[in-house]
């Protein structure tokens, strides 16, 4: 792998750890809660959320039932590799996990009163 996949990979991990520990602390639950809730050692939960190590797509799916809200796949990148924007705002994700579970018909209508604002 080269230099720019490993940054790019870095940054991404960090920015997702971000998000992790933000999502956690609006669930006011401590590292060690979290670990326990995900089977893993509260020194895993503080890799993840410092960005040191990769999380798999099904310990994100854990973590995101465990914190009740919904780590959106979609980042937009610059590059390709990195991302230039994860949503941070636990609010925003709990808003995201509700709004997934709509169905079509009222999703297009609370884009309608997005819209309009």
């Amino acid at each position: 792998m080269g230099k720019k996949f490993d940054q790019a990979n870095m940054d991404f991990n960090k920015a997702l750890g971000k998000t992790i520990r933000m999502a956690r602390q609006g669930a006011r639950m401590t590292q060690p809660d979290l670990a326990r809730k995900i089977n893993v050692t509260f020194q895993q939960i503080q890799k993840y959320e410092s960005g040191v190590n990769n999380i798999s797509a099904y310990k994100l799916n854990q973590l995101s039932r465990a914190l009740g809200v919904a780590f959106s796949p979609f980042v937009s990148t610059a590059d390709g590799l990195g991302p230039t924007h994860i949503v941070c705002d636990t609010r925003l994700l709990k808003l995201m996990s509700k709004l997934g579970r709509l169905d079509g018909h009222l999703v297009r209508l609370v884009e309608s009163i997005v819209d309009e604002l």
